[in-house]
């Protein structure tokens, strides 16, 4: 009964903040015009030193685009309706922990992207995330071919895990353009799991700050 009376309470306080204060609710991608059907999904740029990442990322968007169903990838420019850009702005590699040898034992891979969807023709921004970024650790071997095999498996799972997280915070009309706030309250943290998060944004109008309350136990991004 108290665990009932609690979820009418803060449904209460929920629509009380809507009508007073100007917030909407957005998830889904409604915010995004219906015309927008037809996608492609740009080259991206590197700016790391690490070759085709590009490629792979570009490759994990794509794949996300698909999954999603809520648009058609196309395979040119002159075909879409929107275009997706990416640009992988910086890449490095720190040690995690150590070997008793003060060898490390495990490194941890931090990305840093700038992302922009915007209508072909006119050039419209329909969604922008610049610095976003995401971290995946893998394991340092003796052995330098099982190493590299490491990482090179860490910047696969990284691509898909940023692209699923980074098409949440497009469809939710998540942006990043608020003095990167959201982007360090949703990076700094290492258990950090897109699949965790969906649902809803609360995007308030009225002063144009913006936050997001997601479907996970108790947890509030600001």
């Amino acid at each position: 009964m108290a665990g009932k009376t609690s979820r009418v309470t803060i449904f209460l306080i929920f629509i009380f903040i809507t009508v007073a204060c100007g917030y909407s609710f957005k998830s889904g991608g409604e915010y995004i015009d219906k015309d927008i059907q037809n996608v492609f999904v740009d080259v991206f740029v590197n700016k790391t030193s690490e070759a085709n990442i590009e490629n792979t990322f570009r490759t994990a968007f794509i794949d996300q685009f698909i999954q999603d169903k809520r648009f058609r990838i196309v395979d040119s420019q002159d075909r879409a309706d929107a275009v997706f850009k990416g640009s992988i702005e910086n890449l490095s590699s720190a040690p995690l922990s150590y070997q008793t040898t003060n060898l490390a034992a495990e490194e941890r891979f931090t990305i840093t992207l700038s992302l922009t969807f915007e209508q072909r023709v006119n050039k419209k921004i329909i969604w922008s995330y610049p610095g976003l970024s995401s971290i995946q650790a893998y394991l340092v071997s003796t052995d330098p071919a099982a190493t590299q095999n490491n990482k090179n498996n860490a910047l696969l799972k990284l691509s898909k895990d940023t692209a699923e997280r980074a098409y949440r915070l497009m469809m939710s009309g998540f942006y990043g353009k608020n003095k990167g706030k959201e982007n360090r309250n949703l990076t700094r943290d290492p258990g950090f799991k897109p699949s965790e998060y969906s649902s809803f944004s609360l995007i308030w109008i009225s002063c144009g700050t913006q936050f997001s309350y997601e479907r996970r136990p108790s947890l509030l991004l600001w």
